[in-house]
């Protein structure tokens, strides 16, 4: 059966701890055909390959920006051609787009948003419940991922900025405790999440936390708490979200 849809997966993390992009590109593929095996993935390589051309865009439904190690305010090039990419999905037409965390950070950036430390100073890890804005989000899409009664949502988070002051014209759909701008949308075309909808406990547990120990970005206590947090429940609901809004 030939696919309906086309997406393109752009990893923007070289770690060899994901297998670097290609390793990353994997993972977030296979969480998105868990939800549908009829699209067609395709894997971009941001830090190191090439990335689609605005021509490109005619042949895809839509693409994935995805989160990073890095800062979306380091100056390698990469990063600057990346955001000169995002400003491609500046108008209501044609593919569309959705970041996670440091995807969400870079679309704010591409369009005159601010990206800053956290507000509280500590790096966030774990899982944490977001407040989701219904009256905001288009009705459909609310209501095909999560139900009509739904109300908030639960997530993983692994960052150490966010975005401390949006686009103007940009839609804020939901909030958790540390951070204001939980989703983002920009019109019909645009959306993203400051968490992370791809990640599962096992991924945050020995992907990502071994670097948080080594750089003792949290201490014993605030490692304890976030443990307590982890769960999977709500993950294939959150990335049915990712992918309804890229093929609606």
């Amino acid at each position: 059966m030939k696919p309906k849809n086309k997406i393109g997966v752009i990893s923007c993390e070289d770690a060899p701890k994901w297998g670097g992009e290609e390793g990353l590109c994997n993972y977030i593929i296979e969480r998105l055909q868990n939800v549908d095996s009829n699209t067609e993935y395709v894997p971009f390589h941001a830090v190191t390959g090439r990335l689609p051309r605005k021509s490109d865009l005619e042949e895809f439904t839509g693409f994935v920006i995805s989160g990073s190690h890095y800062s979306v305010n380091d100056s390698y090039q990469w990063i600057k051609n990346l955001i000169e990419f995002v400003r491609y999905f500046g108008d209501e037409k044609g593919a569309k787009l959705f970041g996670i965390c440091f995807g969400q950070q870079l679309i704010a950036k591409a369009f005159g948003g601010k990206v800053q430390r956290n507000e509280s100073g500590k790096f966030v890890w774990g899982t944490e419940e977001v407040e989701i804005y219904a009256s905001r989000m288009p009705a459909d899409l609310h209501e095909r991922s999560f139900g009509l009664e739904r109300r908030s949502v639960k997530i993983m988070q692994s960052h150490g900025e966010w975005v401390s002051a949006v686009p103007k014209g940009t839609i804020c759909l939901g909030k958790s405790q540390t951070c204001s701008y939980e989703i983002l949308s920009y019109g019909s075309r645009i959306m993203s999440t400051q968490g992370h909808p791809e990640l599962l406990k096992d991924a945050m547990i020995g992907k990502i936390l071994p670097r948080l120990q080594e750089k003792s970005m949290l201490n014993s206590k605030e490692e304890e708490n976030a443990r307590a947090t982890l769960t999977d429940e709500d993950h294939t609901m959150l990335m049915q979200f990712v992918h309804n809004f890229l093929t609606s």
